[in-house]
């Protein structure tokens, strides 16, 4: 590791081949032994965070970008991380409810409006 935490490119490696790979073969075995109590994906904290996972994903790499900066006004030794996933949250949320929202909300009021017109209500018929 360097001085910002980061990993040299032979442990990203590592990392980034064996994380996916584990999950799918722990998924693989929940799905084979027939697990079927799925209701931790129905709780709300998590559904929200899948509600803004498109902000996470655009923005993390920015976030990420600014960590040198933030350690160094901010030299926490243990709650970096903690600290880095905090602003991924915070970023995300904020794109969510300034941008992505007023954006959906425009497609459904032009959704509504196709189907009035599809309807032939609105055309002075």
């Amino acid at each position: 590791m360097d001085v910002y935490g980061r990993l040299s490119s032979s442990q990203q490696v590592v990392e980034f081949t064996l994380d996916p790979v584990l999950t799918a073969i722990l998924l693989l075995q929940w799905i084979y032994w027939g697990f079927t109590d799925w209701t931790l994906l129905e709780h709300p904290l998590v559904k929200f965070i899948a509600r803004i996972s498109y902000s996470l994903y655009l923005y993390h790499q920015v976030v990420h970008s600014l960590y040198p900066e933030i350690h160094r006004l901010l030299p926490l030794p243990h709650g970096r991380n903690a600290l880095n996933a905090l602003l991924f949250l915070l970023v995300a949320c904020a794109s969510y409810f300034w941008i992505e929202r007023p954006f959906m909300r425009l497609r459904d009021r032009g959704r509504r409006a196709s189907v009035l017109m599809d309807d032939g209500i609105g055309r002075g018929v």
